[in-house]
């Protein structure tokens, strides 16, 4: 699937920014409740980067989900499952979250359950998350390197 990817060069997206959320699998997602409280959850989760969308699967009656109903803002952060403290790599991303039933929702059910055919057995919908920014940031001995990306400004 990698090596697909990586010839349409993640449309703009940096190689090593759109391998990296390839290669891993959980995120960690924050939203805001009405009274601006900070709320996260972590969530496996499927990409498109092509349309630059990570996607993840939700039942409805979890405070997540509500919070997401009334504000769909996100900011969130995908870490490797092991991690070094000499070379560590992470994602810091932003983005509006797309629900079932909402006027510009991408149905990513074939996308999620071909990454983890285990969760078509679970209950809840798949929920879309189109990013907005993204930034990697990378320490390898004392070098430190940060890769970014935004989502072009629409015509």
């Amino acid at each position: 699937m990698f090596s697909t990817l990586k010839n349409n060069l993640f449309c703009r997206m940096e190689t090593e920014m759109a391998q990296f959320i390839s290669e891993n699998k959980i995120a960690t997602i924050c939203c805001l409740d009405s009274e601006n409280r900070p709320h996260c959850f972590n969530c496996f989760y499927a990409e498109d980067l092509k349309d630059h969308l990570l996607f993840f699967k939700s039942s409805g009656d979890t405070l997540h989900s509500r919070l997401l109903l009334e504000s769909p803002y996100i900011a969130g952060t995908i870490l490797p499952e092991k991690t070094e403290m000499l070379s560590l790599k992470g994602i810091q991303l932003t983005g509006t979250v797309l629900y079932p039933g909402n006027s510009g929702y991408i149905n990513g059910n074939y996308i999620y359950h071909l990454r983890f055919p285990f969760a078509k057995m679970m209950p809840g919908e798949i929920w879309c998350i189109q990013l907005s920014t993204v930034k990697m940031t990378g320490s390898r001995n004392i070098f430190r390197k940060k890769l970014k990306w935004s989502k072009p400004p629409v015509a």
